[in-house]
């Protein structure tokens, strides 16, 4: 395997991980809410995992203040559409008010 050009880590030839001074500042406190340690992630599948399993934090972060800041708002419901996955909904838009 040939090292990656990724700015948050670099794989080498064994496939094993080595994280960049940005991966680290990136990723570090978004792995602890979830109890892992950057340290511990030594390989790729390891990494995807530890995205995997933090994913929550985009909508804990993110999404759910978003929903909030929409309440009363024509879009709202699209929003909700997006945040549980409902493709039928997301394709019809909002309601008209």
């Amino acid at each position: 395997m040939q090292e990656q050009d990724e700015p948050f880590y670099r794989l080498d030839a064994d496939g094993r991980l080595s994280w960049t001074a940005e991966g680290l500042r990136t990723y570090r406190k978004r792995f602890a809410r979830f109890g892992i340690r950057i340290e511990a992630i030594e390989a790729f599948e390891d990494y995807r995992t530890a995205m995997q399993l933090s994913a929550r934090v985009l909508v804990e972060d993110t999404l759910e203040p978003l929903a909030e800041r929409a309440r009363g708002k024509p879009w709202r419901e699209l929003l909700v559409a997006v945040f549980i996955g409902d493709a039928e909904a997301n394709r019809k838009g909002p309601t008209p008010v």
